[in-house]
């Protein structure tokens, strides 16, 4: 699950939520980035071809979550869905099928995922990195 550390530049850590109205049911979990548009909500994932918009707060089933925007000065810390023996700072790398780890795939062109800002020398699944969601 992506679990927000700090705010780059922020006074507080602290995200403010709300609940948000969706057109057709969704179950989500605590943690788990979300892309939401007109309405409809799609889990972050490895085929993503844009960054989350929300970071869900709360487990939820049903036409309402609740959520935090996601900015570019969020830093979030994360598990590896696998084993990773090459994380480079600064690139981009996919988030794991399950909406709730960072792969060890980088992002290509036509995907997004997050971006590693520190890799806490993490090298086996389960070991947490922090990411940002930023271009």
């Amino acid at each position: 699950m992506f679990h927000l550390l700090k705010i780059l530049n922020g006074r507080t850590g602290v995200p403010e939520p709300s609940r948000i109205a969706l057109t057709s049911a969704a179950t989500v979990k605590y943690g788990t980035p979300v892309i939401i548009s007109g309405g409809a909500l799609t889990k972050m994932s490895a085929s993503s071809t844009a960054l989350p918009t929300h970071l869900v707060l709360a487990d939820s089933e049903g036409k309402e979550i609740l959520a935090t925007p996601i900015f570019p000065e969020m830093v979030f810390e994360v598990p590896l869905g696998a084993a990773a023996t090459t994380l480079v700072e600064g690139k981009e790398y996919l988030v794991a099928s399950d909406g709730l780890s960072l792969s060890a795939t980088a992002a290509d062109s036509s995907k997004r995922g997050a971006k590693l800002v520190s890799a806490n020398g993490a090298k086996a699944a389960g070991d947490t990195v922090t990411v940002r969601f930023a271009n």
